[in-house]
Protein backbone atom coordinates (compact mmCIF):
# COMPACT_ATOMS: atom_id res chain seq x y z
CA UNK A 1 0.00 0.00 0.00
CA UNK A 2 1.21 3.40 -0.64
CA UNK A 3 1.60 5.88 1.78
CA UNK A 4 -0.11 9.49 2.32
CA UNK A 5 2.62 11.16 1.02
CA UNK A 6 3.36 9.46 -2.03
CA UNK A 7 -0.92 9.94 -2.96
CA UNK A 8 0.02 13.55 -2.30
CA UNK A 9 3.01 13.74 -4.71
CA UNK A 10 0.57 11.76 -7.45
CA UNK A 11 -2.52 14.45 -6.72
CA UNK A 12 -0.27 16.89 -7.47
CA UNK A 13 1.28 15.54 -10.71
CA UNK A 14 -2.50 14.81 -11.57
CA UNK A 15 -2.92 18.43 -10.99
CA UNK A 16 -0.35 19.23 -13.40
CA UNK A 17 -2.33 17.43 -16.25
CA UNK A 18 -5.18 19.06 -15.49
CA UNK A 19 -3.76 22.38 -15.82
CA UNK A 20 -2.50 21.31 -19.25
CA UNK A 21 -5.75 20.32 -20.80
CA UNK A 22 -7.06 23.56 -19.44
CA UNK A 23 -4.52 25.99 -20.46
CA UNK A 24 -4.03 27.73 -23.74
CA UNK A 25 -1.84 30.21 -25.76
CA UNK A 26 1.83 30.87 -26.34
CA UNK A 27 4.82 30.66 -24.38
CA UNK A 28 7.99 32.40 -24.49
CA UNK A 29 9.55 28.47 -24.19
CA UNK A 30 11.52 26.84 -26.76
CA UNK A 31 10.42 25.04 -30.10
CA UNK A 32 9.00 21.86 -28.22
CA UNK A 33 6.86 23.59 -25.33
CA UNK A 34 5.52 25.78 -28.23
CA UNK A 35 4.42 22.96 -30.01
CA UNK A 36 3.26 21.35 -27.12
CA UNK A 37 1.01 24.33 -26.32
CA UNK A 38 -0.16 24.85 -29.93
CA UNK A 39 -2.07 21.30 -29.22
CA UNK A 40 -3.31 22.77 -26.35
CA UNK A 41 -5.05 25.48 -28.28
CA UNK A 42 -6.14 22.75 -30.72
CA UNK A 43 -8.10 21.68 -27.47
CA UNK A 44 -9.09 24.84 -25.79
CA UNK A 45 -10.49 25.72 -28.64
CA UNK A 46 -12.98 23.07 -29.61
CA UNK A 47 -16.65 23.30 -29.40
CA UNK A 48 -17.18 19.98 -28.07
CA UNK A 49 -14.44 18.22 -26.13
CA UNK A 50 -14.57 14.23 -24.64
CA UNK A 51 -12.13 13.14 -21.84
CA UNK A 52 -11.34 9.83 -20.82
CA UNK A 53 -9.27 8.81 -17.98
CA UNK A 54 -8.71 5.31 -17.39
CA UNK A 55 -5.41 3.15 -15.70
CA UNK A 56 -3.88 1.49 -19.19
CA UNK A 57 -3.06 -1.96 -17.58
CA UNK A 58 -4.38 -5.07 -17.57
CA UNK A 59 -6.08 -7.10 -14.98
CA UNK A 60 -3.28 -9.28 -14.98
CA UNK A 61 -0.19 -6.75 -14.52
CA UNK A 62 -2.11 -5.30 -11.79
CA UNK A 63 -2.74 -8.31 -10.01
CA UNK A 64 1.35 -8.62 -10.40
CA UNK A 65 1.40 -5.51 -8.75
CA UNK A 66 -0.18 -6.15 -5.88
CA UNK A 67 1.42 -9.27 -5.01
CA UNK A 68 5.24 -7.69 -5.07
CA UNK A 69 3.78 -5.15 -2.62
CA UNK A 70 3.09 -7.96 -0.45
CA UNK A 71 -1.08 -7.64 -1.01
CA UNK A 72 -3.92 -9.85 -2.83
CA UNK A 73 -6.14 -8.93 -5.62
CA UNK A 74 -8.40 -11.08 -7.09
CA UNK A 75 -9.46 -11.13 -11.06
CA UNK A 76 -13.33 -9.93 -10.71
CA UNK A 77 -11.36 -6.59 -8.66
CA UNK A 78 -8.79 -6.27 -11.42
CA UNK A 79 -11.11 -6.82 -14.20
CA UNK A 80 -13.24 -3.87 -12.44
CA UNK A 81 -10.62 -1.05 -11.47
CA UNK A 82 -9.00 -1.56 -15.17
CA UNK A 83 -12.13 -1.06 -16.87
CA UNK A 84 -13.35 1.74 -14.64
CA UNK A 85 -13.19 5.19 -16.78
CA UNK A 86 -14.13 8.90 -15.78
CA UNK A 87 -15.43 10.52 -18.89
CA UNK A 88 -15.87 14.15 -19.38
CA UNK A 89 -17.61 16.16 -21.41
CA UNK A 90 -17.90 19.92 -22.59
CA UNK A 91 -19.65 21.83 -24.73
CA UNK A 92 -19.23 25.19 -25.14
CA UNK A 93 -22.51 27.18 -24.15
CA UNK A 94 -24.16 24.19 -22.97
CA UNK A 95 -22.28 22.54 -19.94
CA UNK A 96 -20.66 20.23 -18.36
CA UNK A 97 -20.97 16.55 -18.52
CA UNK A 98 -18.91 14.19 -15.67
CA UNK A 99 -19.45 10.37 -15.57
CA UNK A 100 -17.93 7.45 -13.51
CA UNK A 101 -18.43 4.31 -15.68
CA UNK A 102 -17.59 0.62 -14.23
CA UNK A 103 -18.21 -2.44 -16.64
CA UNK A 104 -19.85 -0.76 -18.97
CA UNK A 105 -22.73 0.76 -16.26
CA UNK A 106 -22.55 4.48 -15.41
CA UNK A 107 -22.11 4.65 -11.92
CA UNK A 108 -22.29 8.25 -10.95
CA UNK A 109 -23.16 11.28 -12.94
CA UNK A 110 -22.79 14.79 -12.69
CA UNK A 111 -23.91 17.01 -14.98
CA UNK A 112 -23.69 20.90 -14.87
CA UNK A 113 -26.28 22.95 -17.00
CA UNK A 114 -27.22 26.71 -16.65
CA UNK A 115 -25.60 27.07 -13.11
CA UNK A 116 -27.51 24.22 -12.00
CA UNK A 117 -26.23 21.02 -10.94
CA UNK A 118 -27.68 17.66 -11.56
CA UNK A 119 -26.68 14.53 -9.80
CA UNK A 120 -27.90 10.88 -10.63
CA UNK A 121 -26.43 7.58 -8.84
CA UNK A 122 -26.79 3.70 -9.39
CA UNK A 123 -26.97 3.09 -5.48
CA UNK A 124 -27.99 -0.67 -6.46
CA UNK A 125 -25.19 -1.04 -8.79
CA UNK A 126 -22.09 0.21 -6.91
CA UNK A 127 -23.17 -1.98 -3.85
CA UNK A 128 -23.50 -4.76 -6.27
CA UNK A 129 -20.10 -4.21 -7.41
CA UNK A 130 -18.31 -4.47 -3.95
CA UNK A 131 -20.37 -7.56 -3.14
CA UNK A 132 -22.77 -5.73 -0.99
CA UNK A 133 -26.36 -5.79 -2.72
CA UNK A 134 -28.29 -6.55 0.17
CA UNK A 135 -27.30 -3.41 1.76
CA UNK A 136 -29.63 -1.92 -0.62
CA UNK A 137 -33.15 -3.15 0.32
CA UNK A 138 -31.50 -1.71 4.17
CA UNK A 139 -30.96 1.97 2.89
CA UNK A 140 -34.55 1.73 1.43
CA UNK A 141 -35.98 0.08 4.38
CA UNK A 142 -33.84 3.21 6.29
CA UNK A 143 -34.51 6.44 4.16
CA UNK A 144 -38.50 5.51 4.09
CA UNK A 145 -38.57 8.81 6.49
CA UNK A 146 -36.32 11.31 4.48
CA UNK A 147 -36.78 13.94 2.35
CA UNK A 148 -38.28 12.67 -1.25
CA UNK A 149 -35.15 13.63 -2.70
CA UNK A 150 -33.20 11.60 -0.31
CA UNK A 151 -35.36 8.65 -2.02
CA UNK A 152 -35.01 9.87 -5.47
CA UNK A 153 -31.12 9.44 -5.42
CA UNK A 154 -31.32 5.95 -3.93
CA UNK A 155 -33.66 4.95 -6.33
CA UNK A 156 -31.30 6.18 -9.46
CA UNK A 157 -33.36 9.10 -10.20
CA UNK A 158 -32.04 12.67 -11.44
CA UNK A 159 -32.00 15.08 -8.12
CA UNK A 160 -30.74 18.81 -8.51
CA UNK A 161 -29.01 21.44 -6.55
CA UNK A 162 -30.50 25.03 -7.37
CA UNK A 163 -28.20 27.70 -8.39
CA UNK A 164 -28.95 30.02 -5.28
CA UNK A 165 -27.37 27.22 -3.08
CA UNK A 166 -23.93 27.03 -5.32
CA UNK A 167 -24.21 30.43 -4.83
CA UNK A 168 -24.38 30.47 -0.63
CA UNK A 169 -21.98 27.67 -1.17
CA UNK A 170 -19.10 29.91 -2.87
CA UNK A 171 -19.81 33.12 -0.18
CA UNK A 172 -19.56 30.94 2.73
CA UNK A 173 -16.30 29.16 1.57
CA UNK A 174 -14.59 32.34 0.45
CA UNK A 175 -15.27 32.30 -3.20
CA UNK A 176 -16.97 34.50 -5.94
CA UNK A 177 -20.36 34.50 -6.06
CA UNK A 178 -20.91 34.00 -9.00
CA UNK A 179 -18.08 33.42 -12.19
CA UNK A 180 -16.91 37.20 -13.15
CA UNK A 181 -16.54 38.03 -16.35
CA UNK A 182 -12.63 37.68 -16.74
CA UNK A 183 -12.17 34.64 -14.38
CA UNK A 184 -11.55 32.47 -17.27
CA UNK A 185 -9.02 34.14 -18.66
CA UNK A 186 -7.11 35.24 -15.72
CA UNK A 187 -7.31 31.30 -14.68
CA UNK A 188 -5.85 30.32 -18.20
CA UNK A 189 -3.22 32.81 -17.22
CA UNK A 190 -2.13 31.60 -13.97
CA UNK A 191 -2.04 28.23 -15.81
CA UNK A 192 0.24 29.59 -18.26
CA UNK A 193 2.39 30.99 -16.07
CA UNK A 194 2.84 27.86 -13.78
CA UNK A 195 3.93 25.89 -17.00
CA UNK A 196 6.56 28.38 -18.03
CA UNK A 197 8.26 28.13 -14.82
CA UNK A 198 7.90 24.43 -13.58
CA UNK A 199 7.44 22.47 -16.87
CA UNK A 200 9.96 21.59 -19.17
CA UNK A 201 9.20 20.35 -22.67
CA UNK A 202 11.06 17.85 -25.02
CA UNK A 203 10.47 15.99 -28.09
CA UNK A 204 10.55 12.40 -28.41
CA UNK A 205 9.55 11.37 -32.36
CA UNK A 206 5.82 10.20 -33.60
CA UNK A 207 4.18 7.09 -33.64
CA UNK A 208 0.31 6.32 -33.96
CA UNK A 209 -0.62 8.74 -31.62
CA UNK A 210 0.93 11.55 -32.83
CA UNK A 211 4.17 13.74 -32.23
CA UNK A 212 5.70 12.92 -28.88
CA UNK A 213 6.47 15.45 -26.33
CA UNK A 214 8.11 14.72 -22.52
CA UNK A 215 7.53 16.76 -19.49
CA UNK A 216 9.04 16.83 -16.41
CA UNK A 217 7.97 19.21 -13.64
CA UNK A 218 8.35 19.44 -9.51
CA UNK A 219 4.69 18.56 -7.81
CA UNK A 220 5.66 21.06 -5.02
CA UNK A 221 6.21 24.17 -7.09
CA UNK A 222 3.36 23.67 -9.55
CA UNK A 223 0.84 22.32 -7.17
CA UNK A 224 1.44 25.56 -4.80
CA UNK A 225 0.86 27.80 -7.77
CA UNK A 226 -2.66 26.05 -8.86
CA UNK A 227 -3.88 26.16 -5.61
CA UNK A 228 -3.44 29.96 -5.50
CA UNK A 229 -4.75 30.31 -8.68
CA UNK A 230 -8.32 28.02 -7.50
CA UNK A 231 -8.72 30.30 -4.86
CA UNK A 232 -8.22 33.29 -6.70
CA UNK A 233 -9.76 32.50 -9.62
CA UNK A 234 -12.94 30.00 -9.76
CA UNK A 235 -16.36 30.42 -7.82
CA UNK A 236 -15.68 28.42 -4.49
CA UNK A 237 -12.66 27.96 -5.53
CA UNK A 238 -11.75 28.37 -1.27
CA UNK A 239 -13.78 25.03 -0.70
CA UNK A 240 -12.20 23.11 -3.50
CA UNK A 241 -8.46 24.44 -2.67
CA UNK A 242 -8.97 22.80 0.84
CA UNK A 243 -9.42 19.79 -0.35
CA UNK A 244 -6.08 19.71 -1.64
CA UNK A 245 -3.11 18.64 0.24
CA UNK A 246 -1.28 21.25 1.66
CA UNK A 247 2.54 19.46 1.86
CA UNK A 248 3.02 18.20 -1.67
CA UNK A 249 6.67 16.72 -1.74
CA UNK A 250 9.41 17.83 -4.28
CA UNK A 251 9.57 15.30 -7.04
CA UNK A 252 10.92 15.52 -10.43
CA UNK A 253 7.54 13.87 -12.47
CA UNK A 254 7.58 12.78 -15.58
CA UNK A 255 4.46 13.27 -18.27
CA UNK A 256 4.03 11.69 -21.58
CA UNK A 257 1.60 13.93 -24.43
CA UNK A 258 1.24 13.23 -28.03
CA UNK A 259 -0.27 15.61 -30.44
CA UNK A 260 -2.54 14.81 -33.56
CA UNK A 261 -4.03 16.68 -35.92
CA UNK A 262 -3.64 20.32 -34.33
CA UNK A 263 -4.43 19.26 -30.99
CA UNK A 264 -3.21 16.66 -28.11
CA UNK A 265 -4.66 13.78 -27.94
CA UNK A 266 -3.23 12.38 -24.88
CA UNK A 267 -1.72 12.34 -22.43
CA UNK A 268 0.19 9.75 -19.75
CA UNK A 269 1.69 9.26 -16.31
CA UNK A 270 3.59 6.38 -15.04
CA UNK A 271 2.22 6.04 -11.34
CA UNK A 272 5.14 3.72 -10.08
CA UNK A 273 7.93 6.90 -10.23
CA UNK A 274 5.89 7.63 -7.06
CA UNK A 275 6.32 4.00 -5.70
CA UNK A 276 9.63 4.29 -3.55
CA UNK A 277 9.31 0.88 -2.17
CA UNK A 278 10.94 -0.74 -5.72
CA UNK A 279 9.19 -3.85 -4.94
CA UNK A 280 7.67 -3.21 -8.50
CA UNK A 281 8.94 -6.41 -10.98
CA UNK A 282 11.58 -4.56 -13.38
CA UNK A 283 10.31 -2.69 -16.07
CA UNK A 284 6.65 -2.43 -14.75
CA UNK A 285 4.59 0.50 -15.86
CA UNK A 286 1.28 1.48 -13.95
CA UNK A 287 0.05 4.68 -16.60
CA UNK A 288 -2.46 6.44 -16.08
CA UNK A 289 -3.93 7.77 -19.16
CA UNK A 290 -5.88 10.89 -20.48
CA UNK A 291 -7.50 11.06 -24.06
CA UNK A 292 -9.01 13.60 -26.05
CA UNK A 293 -12.12 13.64 -28.89
CA UNK A 294 -13.35 16.65 -30.25
CA UNK A 295 -16.90 15.14 -30.48
CA UNK A 296 -19.53 14.73 -27.69
CA UNK A 297 -23.33 14.78 -27.52
CA UNK A 298 -25.12 18.40 -26.49
CA UNK A 299 -25.32 18.33 -22.94
CA UNK A 300 -29.37 18.95 -21.96
CA UNK A 301 -31.20 19.58 -18.45
CA UNK A 302 -32.19 16.13 -17.32
CA UNK A 303 -36.28 15.51 -17.36
CA UNK A 304 -37.64 14.94 -13.79
CA UNK A 305 -35.14 15.81 -11.74
CA UNK A 306 -35.88 16.05 -7.96
CA UNK A 307 -35.03 19.63 -6.47
CA UNK A 308 -33.19 19.30 -3.40
CA UNK A 309 -35.26 21.15 -0.66
CA UNK A 310 -32.31 22.75 1.39
CA UNK A 311 -34.61 23.23 4.25
CA UNK A 312 -34.13 19.36 5.58
CA UNK A 313 -30.26 19.55 4.76
CA UNK A 314 -29.86 19.79 8.24
CA UNK A 315 -32.33 17.70 9.83
CA UNK A 316 -30.63 14.95 7.13
CA UNK A 317 -27.34 15.84 8.13
CA UNK A 318 -28.24 14.99 11.83
CA UNK A 319 -29.96 12.16 11.21
CA UNK A 320 -26.78 10.78 9.48
CA UNK A 321 -24.63 12.12 12.11
CA UNK A 322 -26.56 10.23 14.81
CA UNK A 323 -28.20 13.70 16.02
CA UNK A 324 -31.24 13.15 15.14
Amino acid sequence: MWGQRRWQAALGALLTLVALVGCGGSSGGGSPKNGLLSGLDGLSGSDRLTTTIRLDTAPTALQALARSSGDTLDARTASIITGAQIVIETVKGSGLDVRAVANGSTLVELRAVNDNLYIQGDVRGILTLINKPKVYGNLLAETKSMPSFVRAALTGQWVSLPSAALTSLAALTGGSASSPPNSGPRLLGDLRSAINKHVTVTESGTDSRGTHYVLHADTNALAADLRSSLQSSVPGGALLSQRLPTQVSHQNVRFDAWVKDGAVSELSIDLLQFDTSNKAPAGTTLPLTVTFDRTGDDITVPSGAEPVDLTQLGTLVGALSGGG
